[in-house]
């Protein structure tokens, strides 16, 4: 995405924030309001700064789109216009495994059994820990037969976050070794609030009070959101059901939403055909806000 976006002549900022796998910050404890109120607004101010732009454009996909959200309701400025990818205000997922796991307290249990940081990548740095890890994932989460692979990374990411991509979207060079790269650490404090939005349908900050929705009209401003069709992580409806708030208030003209046959989860953002099929979408709707 990077590079197409480059060649479309953009100039590209890459935030890494504490999420990031390639930070040491990643398996410390903290939670989507960390991200929202204290990232972000860092983050766009240095950009904003060193560029001398008064707004910048986003792409923001999954926990990413999730935590941009909350800071925007929380009173982010400065953004001109966003590709939100997956998810935003409202959870929809499926009953198995993500709200079963939710409604269980599935990272409370891992909390009991001493596990703060799970880690998606398979390694052997530590080959009893893993061992007890998976056997914990495999009676609280079977992978179905038709979802595994010979990759132990790409089972254990069915595991823990369920399904995030459509298998046949993936090139070979993806499954062996682009996910290791990509996934890593990340913290139960994390896990316990997004199963708080599992459970409720809707963002809640940490404490679990509705701080952050009554503000939506902060959200005013031109979205696309994209949309896997068979995204079996955060189902569409959650996309749709977001426009649906956000139109009440701000109005329908600010919105666009494309829901993407054939795609899954985060396939919309690594698929090996998504430079085709939505890249364009993405790059077109920056474009159409580029001066407003």
């Amino acid at each position: 995405m990077l590079e197409y976006l480059v060649a479309a002549e953009y100039d590209c900022w890459l935030l890494d924030y504490r999420a990031s796998v390639d930070l040491p910050y990643a398996h410390e404890l903290w939670n989507a309001d960390d991200v929202a109120l204290k990232d972000y607004p860092a983050a766009f101010a240095k950009v904003r700064a060193t560029t001398r732009s008064s707004t910048v454009q986003v792409i923001a996909h999954c926990f990413g789109a999730t935590t941009f959200t909350m800071s925007l309701l929380a009173g982010l400025e400065g953004v001109r216009s966003a590709v939100i990818s997956q998810i935003s205000t409202d959870y929809v997922v499926p009953w198995f495994p993500q709200r079963l796991l939710a409604y269980l307290r599935a990272p409370q249990l891992f909390e009991a059994m001493g596990i703060d940081v799970v880690n998606a990548r398979a390694t052997t740095a530590d080959p009893l820990r893993e061992r007890l890890l998976d056997k914990a994932l495999q009676m609280i989460v079977p992978v179905p037969r038709s979802q595994r692979t010979h990759e132990a990374t790409s089972n254990r990411i069915t595991a823990l976050y369920g399904r995030l991509y459509n298998l046949e979207q993936l090139n070979n060079a993806t499954v062996t070794s682009g996910l290791a790269e990509m996934f890593g650490e990340a913290n139960i404090e994390a896990f316990r609030q997004l199963a708080l939005f599992a459970r409720n349908g809707r963002l809640l900050d940490a404490e679990g009070r509705d701080t952050y929705l009554p503000r939506v009209d902060r959200m005013a401003l031109p979205i696309l959101f994209v949309h896997g069709a068979d995204n079996a992580c955060f189902r569409p409806e959650s996309t749709s059901r977001t426009l649906e708030r956000l139109a009440e208030v701000n109005g329908r003209q600010l919105y666009d939403r494309q829901v993407i046959p054939g795609y899954g989860h985060i396939d919309c953002i690594f698929g090996k055909n998504a430079a085709r099929d939505i890249f364009p979408l993405i790059v077109a709707h920056l474009d159409k806000t580029a001066t407003i």
